[in-house]
């Protein structure tokens, strides 16, 4: 292995594998109905069955302007009618994904489920995560060994989530949990998650925290009352999102009650990795008597525990140079390869690629480009 920028991996094909840590599908309400159980939540199962517009009146999702009004992306996220792309709910679609752009597997996350912290009723929260799981697991996850699933948890109902994460547990293709990064109620440092995070730890089972601005909310940090446009939604929620969970765990001690628990950030790209990481420890340097439990800097339970998927990298085109150096201040060793399909801003392989290759050592750009995702999922 050469560390002087003369590297023997020159094109993305000589890579052994390719893993996307952030692949989505694209569910529509009407998709997972037919599996909520009737004998459990049939009361419920039929209020959502009489939505017009499920997107409003079962979850509780605005925007400050119609998302992404001109573009296909619209559909992705509902849309004005709440539709989603033609075939994009679909196992093939999602593996022809994979193949156009040499992508060997890929994590799935949900689309519309990554906004659940809105739902505002108790039972339709898990009721909705009771049908999508049994659609992920019977529609993508047995039928392939490409694709690989996430449990999603209800942040309304823990103890719920957290029997949905040891009914899943043992089955093949089941590598995470899924919660949202955005709009929960009760932060996701609380003692309200404990049973999630428990269960997670007993499974083994790495926990996702995935962005989403339909789910952003009306208090802090995300003040989307002000927003008068679509893109200060997008703008901000994603980051400020993460920045929040990551700052509630460390600093709540989050990693030193579960040592054996995994922390996946997704979506908020990287370059905010190494500033966060060096404000967290300044001020525990200063203020960690308030923090007794920790007993090393922030930075080094992030480094310990924590993972973070690149999307998006940036318009790499321009941007090169910076994107292999703030891999290097992230850590190389925390960074994970996603892709964000179908969404028309989604990474292929060569944006990370392209600008890391001639900078970062072999290893660390194969385990950045899929070899570190094997390994935290367990692939």
């Amino acid at each position: 292995m050469s560390l002087s920028g003369e590297h023997s991996l020159k094109q993305v094909s000589d890579l052994d594998v390719i893993v996307s840590a952030d692949e989505h599908v694209s569910e529509a309400v009407e998709d997972f109905l037919p599996y909520i159980d009737e004998d459990r939540y049939n009361g419920i199962k039929r209020i959502i069955e009489q939505s017009g517009d499920p997107w409003r009146e079962v979850f509780s999702v605005t925007t400050a302007l119609p998302p992404f009004s001109n573009t296909a992306m619209a559909s992705n996220y509902g849309g004005a009618d709440g539709v989603m792309q033609e075939g994009e709910d679909k196992l093939e679609t999602k593996l022809l994904r994979l193949d156009e752009f040499d992508i060997d597997y890929g994590i799935l996350n949900p689309t519309l489920m990554v906004a659940l912290p809105t739902v505002n009723n108790r039972q339709a929260a898990a009721a909705l995560t009771q049908g999508y799981n049994a659609w992920l697991y019977e529609e993508f996850v047995a039928g392939s060994d490409r694709l690989y699933g996430a449990i999603v948890v209800p942040g309304q109902d823990p103890e719920m989530g957290a029997r949905e994460i040891r009914k899943y547990a043992d089955k093949d293709g089941i590598v995470a949990v899924q919660l949202g990064a955005t709009g929960h109620k009760i932060p996701v440092s609380h003692d309200w998650w404990a049973p999630v995070y428990e269960a997670a730890e007993e499974a083994g089972l790495p926990v996702k925290y995935h962005s989403s601005f339909p789910a952003i909310g009306h208090g802090f940090p995300l003040q989307h009352r002000w927003h008068e446009l679509f893109a200060q939604d997008k703008v901000l929620s994603h980051p400020f999102s993460q920045m929040w969970n990551v700052l509630k765990l460390v600093y709540e001690g989050i990693p030193v009650k579960y040592p054996d628990l995994t922390f996946v950030i997704q979506e908020s790209g990287i370059g905010w990795i190494p500033y966060w990481k060096m404000r967290l420890d300044r001020y525990h340097l200063g203020l960690g008597s308030e923090m007794p439990m920790l007993d090393k800097l922030p930075s080094k339970y992030i480094d310990d525990q924590f993972y973070f998927t690149t999307q998006p990298v940036g318009h790499t085109d321009r941007e090169m140079e910076h994107v292999a150096e703030l891999a290097k201040m992230a850590g190389p060793q925390n960074l994970m390869y996603a892709a964000d399909i179908p969404h028309t801003d989604f990474d292929t392989p060569e944006e990370l690629f392209n600008p890391i290759r001639g900078s970062l050592p072999d290893d660390q750009i194969r385990g950045m480009m899929g070899e570190t995702a094997m390994e935290v999922f367990d692939l």
